[in-house]
């Protein structure tokens, strides 16, 4: 369902005057529900604007989702025989609290609620205390599917095959206590479960973190030197080692497993002699503020690093991805000039005019 811009007044919150755009999504939602239920049904609806540049703002939807909550509720045949999840995406990326460790692990494990209804509690009690398990152990939106796909063959022939997909497993059956983010398709960078240590912070960490802010400008903004200006490095903030929180005696075990239970997926890639960081900066004169996680290879002298810009993902003997990198504050207005020849470059373009 898609809801016209005409009807929003100013890019504001409000739909034909009143702030009702989410109550709208959600009685529709609702009537949806209510005219096919006898058939069977599924149906998405989503509202990210509420809360995407600022989530303070979710206190506005308070009411209107308890309403919806409520009028679910008391529609006694709804209530029994549809299953209801209430998820976000992402937790805040960007702002003050994000350059904690606390915002950090927020915006990597969004919101997401399962509702059971009774029929399905009592004719799936292995599934439903599967699931009742599983909200302690690793998951990934990806298992939401894989979860679907089960639901359908329980409602055709009671059977879900074990399918490897090297990523997602079903909340109905029961996932390992020992997951890895690896097993679980999470790259190092989005991973909760790394213990991470702060390294204090000395002249060859600067140096280091100058090498990164050259790859942006050298291999990210190289070519568009006429719209953005070159970033310098203003200051470093934080600067974090990042470790596996199982041990290596568990992670033989792990492996041993793997052998006899296809639901452990893959086994975890580590990369030896290696270390991985997480790092927070400043640049200027953008005031831009980013975090990178980098692997870099152990007892080299960071004090000699070069870097080559002919090299894609690697510069020396340092493994960095683009993808690795976030903004964690906002860019505003002072990325116009570059929204419209090349939007993935807006929180690293600071505009020449």
């Amino acid at each position: 369902m898609a809801i016209d811009k005409n009807g929003l007044i100013d890019g504001t919150f409000c739909l034909n005057h009143r702030l009702e755009d989410l109550r709208f999504r959600l009685n529709y939602a609702f009537n949806f529900m209510e005219t096919y239920n006898k058939f069977g049904f599924f149906g998405l609806t989503f509202s990210g604007k509420y809360s995407h540049d600022d989530h303070q703002r979710l206190s506005w939807t308070d009411e209107i989702l308890f309403d919806f909550l409520v009028s679910f509720k008391e529609n006694q045949e709804l209530f029994e025989s549809t299953i209801l999840i209430l998820f976000a995406d992402h937790g805040p990326r960007f702002g003050k609290m994000r350059t904690s460790i606390k915002g950090l692990l927020n915006e990597r494990n969004p919101f997401v609620s399962i509702y059971l209804p009774k029929r399905f509690r009592e004719r799936y009690e292995r599934e439903t205390k599967n699931l009742n398990r599983n909200q302690y152990r690793l998951t990934t939106p990806m298992d939401i599917h894989a979860t679907f796909e089960h639901l359908i063959h329980l409602e055709s022939n009671g059977l879900y095959p074990l399918i490897n997909d090297n990523r997602s497993l079903s909340l109905f059956s029961e996932l390992p206590t020992d997951r890895t983010c690896s097993q679980a398709g999470i790259d190092t960078y989005w991973c909760s479960c790394m213990r991470r240590s702060e390294v204090m912070i000395d002249q060859s960490m600067r140096e280091l973190t100058k090498t990164f802010v050259n790859f942006m400008n050298q291999r990210i903004l190289a070519g568009y030197e006429s719209y953005c200006h070159q970033l310098e490095l203003k200051n470093l903030h934080t600067f974090y080692l990042l470790e596996t929180i199982i041990n290596p005696k568990q992670q033989e075990i792990n492996n041993e497993k793997l052998k006899e239970d296809k639901r452990l997926l893959q086994a975890p890639e580590l990369k030896k002699n290696y270390q991985k960081f997480i790092f927070q900066f400043e640049t200027s004169p953008n005031d831009g503020i980013y975090e990178i996680s980098v692997e870099i290879e152990m007892n080299m002298n960071l004090n000699y690093i070069e870097y080559e810009p002919d090299m894609d993902r690697m510069i020396g003997r340092l493994g960095l991805s683009e993808k690795k990198i976030s903004r964690l504050n906002k860019y505003g207005n002072a990325s116009l000039c570059i929204e419209g020849v090349n939007a993935d470059l807006r929180k690293y373009c600071y505009c020449r005019h």
